[in-house]
């Protein structure tokens, strides 16, 4: 199943904390851990989330609303700030760069460091493309970067 580092759910909360939004879209909610963090810490925000794959997790339940579609092809929606921890490899470059100009602003964006990964029971799941902090120097962004992965706030 989808899934995050561990050692970066503080320093993720901590910004998304920081930033008080009304309204959140997580982008690949995978396990949910997020969501079931942002609903305890945040229980008033609107808090939707994009998944394609049917992992039928509990901590769905946090969200208020699932969107079923392919984030490539969806109309995100306009929301206070859009969630894309461990999903942007996932995607090819060209897709990513897509994505984040269609976007409103801000955006949270985590990406691990040289891991390679195939695809498990969800096809969607092989990483595709490997980010740094290069390729997000088109967009203004706060660097909150570890030894594990990229993670960037662009536009915040």
């Amino acid at each position: 199943m989808a899934g995050s580092y561990p050692v970066n759910r503080p320093i993720i909360m901590d910004i998304i904390r920081d930033l008080k939004p009304k309204s959140i879209l997580d982008i690949g909610v995978g396990s949910g851990f997020y969501g079931e963090m942002i609903r305890r810490d945040l229980p008033e925000v609107i808090l939707d989330g994009v998944e394609t794959f049917d992992y039928n997790n509990y901590r769905w339940y946090f969200y208020d609303h699932i969107i079923r579609e392919n984030i490539l092809t969806a109309e995100p929606g306009k929301y206070d700030l859009y969630l894309m921890v461990d999903i942007i490899e996932h995607m090819s470059k060209e897709e990513g760069h897509t994505l984040l100009s269609r976007l409103g602003r801000p955006v949270l964006v985590s990406t691990p460091w040289h891991y390679v990964q195939g695809p498990d029971e969800n096809p969607l799941q092989e990483h595709v493309s490997e980010w740094t902090l290069a390729d997000f120097s088109i967009y203004r962004y706060y660097n909150y970067s570890n030894y594990l992965s990229a993670i960037v706030l662009i536009g915040g």
